[in-house]
């Protein structure tokens, strides 16, 4: 997990995945394209960042757990 400017990169190596949290925005902007991944966004509150992703692909998100492109997901994160 780094900061880079406005934007956090949690790159998951067992997934060899890299998602990009936007810290500049307090929406999801309109017509997003999907993906497998999703859009996030993200906050402070106190010591715990805030996670928003939406815009998801359809499709299995592990074994029989289906994911519609309706779905979104709040992380949160602390130490």
């Amino acid at each position: 997990i780094k900061q880079e400017g406005d934007t956090i990169i949690i790159h998951h190596e067992s997934m060899d995945v890299t998602r990009t949290v936007h810290m500049n925005l307090t929406e999801h902007p309109a017509d997003l394209p999907h993906s497998e991944m999703g859009h996030s966004i993200g906050r402070f509150e106190d010591d715990t960042l805030i996670i928003d992703t939406a815009a998801f692909d359809s499709g299995v998100i592990v074994r029989s757990a289906l994911r519609t492109d309706q779905m979104t997901m709040v992380e949160r994160l602390s130490v």
